[in-house]
């Protein structure tokens, strides 16, 4: 007989139990995303010298939102281009396990502008940004991530290559 009731008390536990998991959840989206990298993120990007890993200007802030399905999209307020001059980014992610992500974004670049256009800017041609990062969750509402980004003509060459560090706190 208490065997029985030890089951009839589990059979009701559980469905309790699921349905507390699943209200904590839903009134805390932050929760029912932790330890994931989908959702929109506020990052600020460091510039860096790909050899020495040293700081270069200041860094600039981006709204990063990964999406489910494993795609993203960025805006970013870089501001070694002109006004106009870069579109947003659009890319991939992916999971490769634990807190690791592998990313890689598009971004066009829509005209020339000479070296100190802005003040500066390095110079930019017309072509595409394409870029990867190494991200690691290092909470979870919180990443860092190395990247590379290869700047390619209208012709597919590529002409410079820029290294950059990311810190990103999720939006809430």
């Amino acid at each position: 007989m208490s065997l029985s009731r030890s089951k009839s008390a589990s059979a009701v536990m559980a469905p309790v139990a699921a349905a507390v998991a699943l209200l904590l959840g839903a009134a805390n989206p932050g929760f029912a995303q932790a330890r994931t990298l989908e959702g929109s993120w506020l990052a600020v990007t460091q510039q860096r010298n790909c050899t020495t890993n040293a700081p270069i200007g200041q860094p600039h802030r981006a709204l990063v939102t990964y999406h489910a399905g494993g795609t993203l999209s960025d805006s970013s307020a870089v501001p070694g281009f002109a006004i106009g001059q870069r579109s947003e980014g659009h890319g991939i992610w992916r999971h490769d396990g634990g807190q690791s992500y592998a990313v890689r974004w598009v971004a066009m670049i829509q005209f020339d502008t000479p070296a100190g256009t802005p003040p500066g800017s390095p110079g930019f041609l017309a072509g595409w940004q394409v870029a990867t990062n190494a991200i690691e969750l290092s909470g979870p509402d919180s990443f860092t991530s190395t990247g590379v980004s290869e700047f390619l003509d209208l012709n597919g060459q590529v002409y410079r290559v820029a290294c950059a560090s990311r810190t990103a706190e999720r939006l809430k």
